[in-house]
């Protein structure tokens, strides 16, 4: 059953979408009542899509009952419009990147940052906490050995010859 409202935005080379789902299951791996919107490298959108339900399999949406209407310029949307019983839309993104929002660095393993920054900034939010977080984590091995030096040198003895 489907129990709560959802907005996601992902990118890719092609440009952004702007997913607004009225509800979602528990999982957020069905998504109901769903308006996509696509927008170009420029900026502006490019097409309209709604569906009566969408599901994420496969590093794509599965929309059933889908409507799509193109938004080019001197073109009439609803004349344009097609209907597909099902429709697949490629997506960025993974159920584990739903269901665990990008807020805190340190909610993301060290490994799977590097991803997370690139599909941040591909969706056109700003990863600069992020980075920063990773750049800290990368230079602490090194931070922690200076400081042993610098306590090595204030513990070592005077000798006089």
């Amino acid at each position: 059953m489907c129990n709560k409202a959802l907005w996601l935005r992902q990118g890719d080379t092609s440009g952004q979408t702007v997913i607004r789902a009225a509800r979602s299951n528990a999982d957020a791996s069905v998504l109901c009542d769903v308006t996509c919107v696509a927008y170009a490298r420029d900026g502006g959108p490019a097409r309209r899509i709604e569906s009566a339900s969408a599901a994420l399999r496969d590093d794509a949406w599965s929309l059933r009952n889908a409507k799509v209407w193109p938004l080019a310029a001197g073109l009439n949307p609803e004349a344009s419009s097609v209907v597909h019983d099902l429709l697949k839309v490629d997506s960025t993104f993974t159920l584990g990147r739903i269901r665990e929002p990008p807020g805190t660095p340190t909610a993301v393993s060290i490994w799977e940052m590097r991803d997370l920054i690139t599909q941040l900034e591909q969706a056109g939010f700003s990863a600069r906490k992020h980075e920063v977080w990773l750049q800290s984590q990368l230079a602490r091995p090194l931070f922690l050995v200076s400081m042993v030096f610098v306590a090595a040198a204030f513990t070592m003895r005077h000798t006089r010859f």
